[in-house]
């Protein structure tokens, strides 16, 4: 495996987080989730697809594959970007001043498919894992519902569809493991 501030090379897919300093949350509203999202579009896309997210209350993961033609410095520069306008933003809707995000984003590039298809999964139910919810299919900030009813948005979808045979066989693999995750830590949940 990479290391948490990898190298980036375009052609190559890296997961990427970053969480919020201190434990101050990232994410107070609906809207700033979709701000963020927003931002994710304008900001990251030129620089690379989006296969997976999962915007959670004080930090994210976004699964991303730099484009060939895109020079590491441009990606690095729009992920800086991506936070530093949602952070401005969200310090003056809430009075705050500050940094918001730890410094920097964390990135790790992915080397075989074993741990590609491993942290799709891992984003997807990112919200299962911090305890959150038992029902992560449903978590409103995650691209894993965009993958079910065919709306990829700013997402691409096609190479994961095309990996797992569709977006059934998608459901299958990611409830599968997420029963047994579920099942072996069930007792550390308040639920």
């Amino acid at each position: 495996m990479g290391t948490k501030f990898a190298k980036i090379v375009p052609g190559h897919f890296f997961h990427i987080c970053n969480r919020a300093v201190g434990s101050e949350p990232l994410f107070l509203l609906p809207a700033d989730y979709y701000s963020f999202l927003d931002r994710i579009g304008k900001f990251v896309i030129p620089a690379a697809e989006l296969h997976a997210y999962c915007l959670m209350s004080n930090h994210y993961h976004l699964l991303v594959r730099v484009r060939d033609e895109v020079k590491p410095e441009f990606f690095i520069s729009q992920m800086n970007r991506l936070q530093s306008t949602y952070a401005k933003k969200f310090n003056f809707i809430n009075e705050r001043i500050g940094g918001l995000f730890m410094r920097p984003f964390k990135r790790v590039m992915i080397e075989t498919e074993a741990h590609l298809i491993t942290t799709f999964w891992y984003i997807h139910r990112n919200p299962l894992h911090h305890l959150i919810t038992s029902d992560w299919e449903s978590w409103p900030y995650s691209s894993y519902s965009h993958y079910l009813r065919e709306e990829p948005g700013i997402l691409t979808t096609n190479f994961f569809k095309d990996l797992f045979g569709g977006a059934e066989q998608i459901r299958q693999h990611h409830r599968l493991q997420a029963d047994y995750y579920w099942r072996e830590h069930r007792s550390l949940t308040l639920e």
